[in-house]
């Protein structure tokens, strides 16, 4: 499981690299779901950082591969996207599938 956690941040890298973006320096985590072992793996692939959807603002002592971010869907206008903007909290655990699918290096 590491292993196929590396190879897809690694290959989600490549992917974006072979596309002639630059490399990518933060991470986004999937509907921000993360553990510590996905951190570990971000930092490792040599990102600078990493967010997440667990609320709250960005102080100088957060942990560098959990930023909060506030989660902004389409549907969010208006009133709706100030109000989750100014309050910044936790958005609800996803009910979507798990984003990461397993899959082996140069596989799209």
């Amino acid at each position: 499981p590491e292993e196929e956690l590396r190879d897809e941040i690694d290959g989600s890298i490549a992917d974006l690299e072979a596309l002639g973006l630059p490399r990518p320096k933060f991470l986004a985590y999937p509907y921000g779901e993360h553990s510590r072992v996905v951190q570990e793996a971000a930092r490792a692939a040599g990102l600078l950082g990493a967010f997440t959807v667990g609320g709250g603002r960005v102080r100088p002592d957060v942990e560098r591969y959990a930023i909060p971010r506030a989660e902004i869907l389409r549907a969010d206008s208006g009133w709706r996207f100030v109000w989750k903007v100014l309050t910044l909290k936790p958005t609800r655990p996803s009910t979507r599938p798990r984003f990461f699918a397993r899959r082996k290096r140069g596989e799209r």
